[in-house]
């Protein structure tokens, strides 16, 4: 039975004065434990490599073999360091032919170089999970960086409403002939973040929507200058943006 070859790992992580981490050291341990297990520098597996293994001056580990009956964790840390607090932390590593590089970084092993926890794109703590950049029909949080729908969901609204933030990304839109209101509301009382905004349709044959600013906000057309509500009649199509605090901008065919 051959040894699995683990090929060279590159952990070049940048100190603090840009240097790479030059010496840095490696352990191998059965998987799930910090039972240390053998390495070793040939494929018969009959030569054993002292540990903690060492890298070389820019970082990187000679190759070594691995027992293909014994699962194995690696550990590596920088020269000097704590192999509870490590920068790499990959279990298992078996495979045909193992490549190890920055991107198997141990949970919490970027917190302790940043000096701080960074925050999900949903406010929390835990990047276990896949995080989301598509947000739903009924969002709790939206950020300015949000991906948004891949295309535009329709809503019909034959009433008097003011847009809400769960409308964000959506064409809402008029079936009937009665005329109606809808208000752009105030930063204060519904933040829309900046660059987001609602498609507006009149799909009615009859009965105009204005398209009413709450007092404080500013509405113009695409090429004006000119705050004023706007009249979307029957086959008109626009799309409204939110393009500062309180200032919006219309473009598309009022009808």
């Amino acid at each position: 039975m051959a040894g699995v070859l683990v090929t060279q790992i590159q952990h070049q992580f940048s100190a603090a004065d840009g240097s790479v981490r030059a010496l840095a050291q490696l352990r191998a341990y059965l998987t799930g434990t910090t039972t240390p297990t053998p390495i070793y520098s040939d494929a018969a597996m009959l030569s054993t490599i002292t540990q903690p293994m060492t890298a070389d001056s820019a970082g990187i580990f000679a190759e070594f073999y691995l027992n293909p009956a014994i699962q194995t964790r690696i550990k590596v840390i920088v020269a000097g360091g704590d192999f509870n607090n490590p920068l790499l932390d990959v279990d298992p590593v078996n495979e045909a032919s193992a490549d190890i590089d920055e991107d198997d970084i141990a949970d919490g092993a970027i917190e302790a170089k940043l000096g701080y926890t960074p925050v999900a794109d949903d406010g929390t703590v835990s990047f276990t999970a896949p995080q989301r950049y598509q947000f739903s029909p009924t969002p709790t949080v939206f950020h300015e960086d949000d991906l948004g729908y891949m295309g535009a969901p329709p809503e019909t609204h034959n009433e008097n409403f003011t847009i809400a933030l769960d409308d964000t990304g959506k064409m809402i839109k008029k079936t009937d002939t009665t005329a109606y209101a809808w208000t752009i509301p105030l930063n204060a009382t519904t933040a829309f973040p900046i660059g987001h905004g609602v498609w507006m349709v009149n799909a009615g044959t009859a009965g105009a929507i204005t398209i009413t600013r709450a007092g404080g906000v500013t509405l113009t057309a695409a090429g004006s200058v000119t705050d004023e509500n706007k009249t979307l009649n029957p086959g008109g199509m626009v799309y409204v943006m939110k393009i500062a605090a309180d200032i919006w901008k219309l473009t598309g065919a009022l009808g």
